[in-house]
């Protein structure tokens, strides 16, 4: 490195100012500062290593989910999965470009799908390839040359299009419910609700509190309604399968329903779907979603288009119909290179989105991969039980030893269908 690159990087190091910031789920405060690139100022968050003395290990970016997740916004999960890490390295939240302090694109409530659409095709820096280049330029700025990468669910697309495109600057990475880059979430969402509603009633059946198959129920009570009514079930299904403990809620929720009693699908309606919402930046969401992942092909609509789905087609169909009312130019890639970096892969066998199908799919182009899958667990699990020493473990030596332990994470017990 010459004399001038020397004293441009120590400028770059000395140009920023961090000052202590309160953030969640952290006893100590944070360190913020403004990053001014040509386009924007990034606001970065960093949480500094608890062992001040190793602070020079490589940190860990944290890469929101989503898409319209804010990294700013997900400290209570760093503080959990990233618990072990967090003793000797420190972690950075850098929010995607129309997320959280990032110029945010948010749709208000209720939403006007029409003016929320318009927001996101009008926004042409809202895409994963712009916040790849993003956040590299903000590591530039901040001195940073190699980082690890921890990512939940679309955060995963993130990271390995990260790693597509500097994959000599990523030391590691854990991917956390993964989609592959030949993969669209909205496709995965019609297609696994069912693989996780059957293996969930048989969980439910070893317990001793299901007789009836949770799936072949599921369609009974949903034929039996009115279609806007069934739409509803459907979504309320698909969505609580995301989380344990709403899981367990299933068997009652389908017993009440076959007798009319409607009273648990609307508290989950109000607990789970509309909330959903609130906690997203919405333009980023469509922005991304229609540019990217709008993306299946006729064969793989058709395979889904089947009645005996929990959803089926559906899902897709949702999000096509509204992005379909703007001009979204497409920007999926359609090739990958092969990437030797060290990478977790994390899955939960009860993810109705992103099963170890999708950990399978990204280890056709990932070619150092370890796997974990949860038997028990939902969508994203590296908060969960042993996970955060298994992810500080991996982070630090690049393996696992053993990962007997997440034998221990289990469901919560189901609510009795008789209360």
């Amino acid at each position: 490195m010459g004399i001038v690159n020397l004293l441009a990087s120590a400028l770059i190091n000395t140009s920023l100012t961090f000052e202590p910031c309160l953030i969640e789920g952290f006893e100590k405060p944070a360190q913020c500062a403004a990053v001014n690139l040509p386009e924007n100022t990034v606001q970065v968050i960093k949480i500094e290593a608890i062992a001040r003395s190793t602070a020079k290990l490589t940190p860990v970016v944290l890469l929101a989910g989503g898409p319209g997740q804010a990294a700013s916004e997900q400290s209570p999960i760093a503080s959990k999965a990233l618990k072990e890490v967090h003793y000797t390295r420190d972690i950075l939240l850098i929010d995607q470009p129309g997320t959280g302090l990032n110029d945010a694109a948010k749709c208000e409530l209720p939403i006007n799908f029409d003016q929320c659409t318009q927001l996101a095709a009008s926004r042409d820096e809202l895409s994963t390839y712009h916040y790849v280049e993003q956040l590299a330029s903000t590591l530039d700025r901040m001195g940073i040359d190699k980082v690890a990468l921890w990512g939940g669910s679309y955060g995963t697309y993130v990271a390995q299009m990260f790693a597509q495109l500097y994959p000599n600057r990523v030391e590691s990475m854990v991917l956390d419910g993964v989609v592959g880059l030949q993969q669209s979430p909205f496709i995965m969402g019609g297609e696994y609700p069912d693989q996780a509603l059957r293996r969930l009633s048989k969980i439910c059946h070893d317990r001793g509190n299901c007789d009836q198959p949770l799936h072949t129920q599921a369609l009974e009570v949903i034929n039996s309604l009115d279609d806007e009514r069934g739409t509803q079930l459907r979504h309320i299904l698909r969505t609580a399968l995301y989380s344990p403990t709403y899981a367990t809620l299933i068997p009652k929720l389908l017993a009440d329903a076959a007798q009319n009693n409607v009273t648990l699908i609307k508290h989950l309606n109000e607990k789970i779907n509309q909330p959903s919402f609130a906690k997203m930046y919405l333009g980023q969401t469509f922005a991304i979603s229609c540019r990217e992942f709008m993306n299946a092909s006729d064969a793989q609509l058709n395979a889904l288009s089947n009645n005996d789905k929990l959803i089926g087609d559906r899902y897709y169909r949702y999000w096509q119909e509204r992005c379909d009312t703007q001009n979204f130019v497409k920007s999926t890639p359609n090739s990958w290179n092969t990437i030797n970096t060290p990478t977790l892969l994390i899955s939960g066998a009860l993810d109705p989105i992103t099963p170890e199908q999708g950990a399978q799919a990204a280890a056709e182009y990932l070619t150092n991969v370890t796997y974990i899958t949860i038997a028990e667990g939902a969508h994203v699990n590296s908060h969960v039980g042993c996970m955060p020493k298994l992810v500080g473990e991996f982070v630090t030596q690049h393996r696992i030893q053993s990962d007997e332990c997440t034998q221990d994470i289990k469901l919560p017990l189901f609510m009795e269908t008789t209360l």
